[in-house]
């Protein structure tokens, strides 16, 4: 397995992590915390990170150093049951979830921008709120 694929499933690993952790968030969108897209049939709210760039650190002698990595983190919820202030709340959540902490191997986590959406789908309405969030992890010791 090559190295980006192992930084990209530590860098989800730790998403995962710090956001479960959140009690705040958890209290919005309970245990649906989910990697690059929900399930069919899944309850909302629900909270959704995926991964959007990356690019690696790399020096002359082809040693990595570093792996810098973005994502997408949104809290989802359908009209019209979408309470806007509820994934409101979750956005927050998930940024003070993610402010500025590492946790090997992951060196620094910091919010890029925030994120709205809203769409339909199928005759569904769909409201995001969330953040892009850039990961710096380390490389190959």
């Amino acid at each position: 397995m090559s190295q980006a694929v192992d930084n990209t499933e530590l860098a989800e690993i730790f998403l995962r992590t710090a956001l479960a952790g959140s009690a705040a968030l958890t209290a919005i969108v309970g245990t649906r915390i989910y990697a690059d897209k929900a399930p069919v049939g899944s309850a909302f709210p629900l909270c959704v990170f995926a991964y959007r760039d990356g690019q690696h650190t790399v020096v002359i002698n082809g040693v990595r150093l570093a792996t810098w990595t973005g994502y997408a983190v949104r809290v989802i919820d359908k009209s019209p049951s979408a309470d806007a202030s509820a994934i409101g709340r979750g956005a927050l959540a998930v940024d003070a979830a993610l402010a500025n902490i590492e946790s090997d191997p992951v060196l620094l986590c910091e919010s890029q921008q925030p994120l709205r959406r809203a769409y339909t789908v199928d005759g569904i309405d769909y409201r995001e709120r969330g953040g892009f969030y850039r990961l710096i992890l380390k490389g190959a010791s």
